[in-house]
C-alpha cells in the first residue's frame, strides 16, 4: 500500500487570528504543533514573505518550500495583474 505525503500550507498569520488566540506567540505555538505533525516524507509550503511565519520555518524533519513575491522564495509570483474580480501572475 502506498501513502501520499502529507502537506501543510501556511499562508499567513494575521491579527484576525487573535480572535481565537491570546497573542501572536500563541498563534505561532499552535502552528508549530501542526508543523510537527508533518512526516519526513511530507512537505511544508509556507509564505516566505510573512515575517510572522518566518520563525516557524526553521525545521529539519521535513522539506520546506517557500512561496511569495520575494527573490528568496523557491516559488515566486511575478507579472502580477490584479483586477477587481480576478488576479493573474
Amino acid at each position: 500500500m502506498h501513502y501520499l505525503p502529507e502537506v501543510a500550507i501556511i499562508n499567513n498569520l494575521n491579527s484576525i487570528m487573535r480572535i481565537f488566540f491570546e497573542n501572536l506567540g500563541a498563534i505561532q505555538t499552535s502552528f508549530k504543533r501542526l508543523i510537527n505533525l508533518i512526516p519526513r516524507n511530507g512537505l511544508l509550503l509556507a509564505n516566505g514573505d510573512d515575517a510572522n511565519v518566518e520563525p516557524l520555518l526553521n525545521v529539519t524533519h521535513c522539506p520546506v518550500k517557500r512561496f511569495g513575491l520575494g527573490p528568496e522564495n523557491a516559488v515566486r509570483a511575478f507579472n502580477l495583474n490584479l483586477a477587481p474580480t480576478a488576479s493573474e501572475f
